[in-house]
């Protein structure tokens, strides 16, 4: 206004000069404004809420980091925080990222087989024929339990992450059975050509069909895993535990009238030689089919000692030794590289194994009684344990003075001087099966441990890339399950067990989804205090329909009393099919 009001005064040259500066002024101002603009709208964009669902992919890449650190959904359910490493330690590596959780991953998988195959699978066969459980019961309940316990654990960890991951959970228990009833099933078929009972096949299978069909009308209908849902599907096993009892009673007891009618028969015809012949096949029939467990019981080789221990630790050493690198049977140098590899690969988990998870073998214990190392795991069990549910082990507390890791310790020395003087070099003690339970326990709960880190790793995985929890539990998470089903199950076929081996695939899926689903919808439900939501996905739908497909494709083959390769090659490409479809969905 001063300006203009003398304009008339100022010299023409002078008044371009003026415009001049008045022209910058006016810009200057201008980008100063859009500069605290711009500044003000990113800030604005930064405010996330700390509760919200973790979608980092959706934050500008300085941001992430923070993001990553401060939203709790983004937190892993582990001591690891694997979404920080990638986008606080490695921003700019994604590649090195994906490389370090596929070796990961393929590591923690290969431990799990290790624990689930030396551990769980012989200390089951210990404490069932310890307690004269017959071999369906035990079958379906602690050797099921074994087998399956990576899915159930698997599951729990995937709802204690968060509270989206029921979706993940029912996903990866939907993956793993599909790939149980196919891939599983299809190996069996082309390496074992298995004979199968229709009675038994149509049994299991009609119950996992049952579960499979309860699972997806609660999802449909509810959309929500509540308390009375986790209770039904408990239920359902409950139920199916009874009735396989109640059916294997009863074939004993045709067999047994079967056998007096046969031996009635062949005895007033003095046919002896065939009336041999008939208890045996009525003996493998009346064993045929059944879920698990065997005569051997144990799917892998148990170390064994031939020579009596002399009491000495050097002795002790020196098996434990062998244990660790698997010289038992044969020596180092005969060893293929790839074995050796392996060995070396799980050593360092083995040596933990060996140290706080004891075994033994039922019959003869004394292939497995070794007085000093009973007292080495009694010692470090405690502690182990507390390191894993303890969150603050290494501090006091208000209501106990002590570090709960120091208690632990104090706890184990006790109980291993009670089991150093209550037992003897050569006599192993009475309770050797609490041994066993013992095991039992710790290996379920090495297998909680290192499932609990696979899920997280998935999950990260599954949060960088955008992709679905449906279509990781699908996928990933569901052949990663399904690995340890199919080592399991091929070397008890191996064992000269194919029948009973076809019968798990059919019984260990249906307690997976029962039980595993029940116990996280509980431990969900209890953690969150309200009904876990589930997303309905596509592939979730598509997953279940064919599980069902593969079930009666099951039946339908086991008509014939074999299956043959031709089938395994059917499994085959069913799983192809699905794969492809999920892919295209996807994409």
């Amino acid at each position: 206004v001063v300006l203009s009001q003398q304009e008339s005064t100022i010299p023409k040259s002078h008044r371009d000069v003026t415009d001049l500066r008045m022209t910058w002024s006016a810009a200057m101002m201008g980008w100063v404004a859009a500069e605290v603009g711009e500044e003000i709208a990113l800030a604005n964009s930064t405010a996330w809420d700390l509760h919200e669902t973790c979608q980092i992919h959706h934050i500008a890449s300085g941001f992430q980091c923070d993001y990553a650190r401060e939203v709790l959904d983004c937190h892993s359910s582990t001591s690891v925080e694997y979404l920080e490493f990638a986008y606080c330690d490695l921003p700019n590596a994604q590649w090195a990222v994906y490389t370090f959780f596929s070796m990961w991953i393929a590591y923690l998988f290969l431990n799990l087989v290790l624990v689930l195959d030396s551990r769980v699978v012989p200390n089951i066969n210990t404490i069932a024929k310890s307690v004269g459980m017959s071999d369906s019961l035990a079958g379906v309940t602690l050797l099921a339990f074994g087998n399956g316990a990576a899915d159930v654990f698997s599951a729990c960890a995937a709802v204690s992450a968060s509270d989206q991951g029921a979706t993940l959970a029912i996903s990866g228990l939907i993956g793993g059975g599909l790939f149980v009833v196919t891939i599983v099933t299809g190996v069996l078929a082309v390496k074992f050509q298995p004979t199968v009972s229709v009675k038994r096949i149509g049994r299991d299978a009609g119950g996992y069909f049952f579960a499979i069909a309860a699972v997806g009308l609660i999802v449909y209908l509810f959309g929500s895993i509540s308390l009375l849902h986790s209770g039904i599907l408990l239920g359902l096993y409950v139920l199916y535990v009874l009735y396989v009892a109640f059916s294997e009673r009863q074939d004993a007891v045709e067999a047994r009238k079967m056998n007096k009618d046969k031996r009635g028969t062949l005895a007033s015809q003095g046919n002896e030689m065939f009336e041999v012949d008939v208890e045996d096949s009525i003996a493998v029939a009346s064993t045929e089919g059944m879920p698990l467990m065997g005569d051997g019981g144990s799917t892998s080789p148990i170390p064994t000692w031939e020579c009596p221990h002399d009491g000495s630790w050097e002795m002790t050493y020196y098996r434990l030794r062998a244990v660790l690198l698997r010289t038992c049977e044969d020596d180092w140098e005969d060893k293929s590289n790839t074995t050796k590899a392996i060995v070396f690969v799980q050593a360092p988990l083995h040596a933990l194994l060996l140290l706080t998870t004891p075994w033994m073998q039922f019959g003869d214990p004394m292939l497995t009684w070794d007085r000093n190392h009973h007292v080495l795991t009694t010692f470090f069990m405690c502690p182990f344990f507390t390191l894993i549910f303890v969150s603050d082990a290494f501090y006091a507390s208000e209501v106990i003075t002590l570090p709960p890791l120091l208690l632990a310790c104090i706890i184990g020395a006790v109980l291993a001087f009670f089991v150093r003087m209550t037992t003897s070099v050569q006599d192993p003690p009475r309770f050797q099966w609490l041994f066993s339970l013992v095991g039992f326990v710790i290996a379920l709960t090495w297998i909680y441990a290192i499932s609990d880190e696979i899920v997280a790793v998935l999950r990260t995985s599954g949060i960088m890339m955008a992709i679905s929890p449906a279509l990781i539990g699908m996928t990933v998470l569901g052949i990663g399950n399904g690995m340890c089903d199919l080592v399991a199950n091929y070397l008890m076929a191996r064992a000269g067990y194919p029948s009973i081996a076809v019968a798990a695939i059919y019984a260990g899926p249906m307690f997976n989804l029962l039980v595993g689903l029940g116990l996280a919808g509980i431990a969900g439900n209890t953690k969150y205090e309200h009904a876990l939501e589930v997303t309905s996905h596509l592939q979730l739908y598509i997953g279940m329909i064919f599980v069902l497909m593969t079930l009666l494709i099951g039946v339908i083959y086991s008509v014939n009393g074999r299956f043959v390769k031709s089938h395994g090659i059917c499994f085959f490409t069913v799983y192809g099919l699905f794969l492809m479809i999920t892919c295209a969905l996807y994409a």
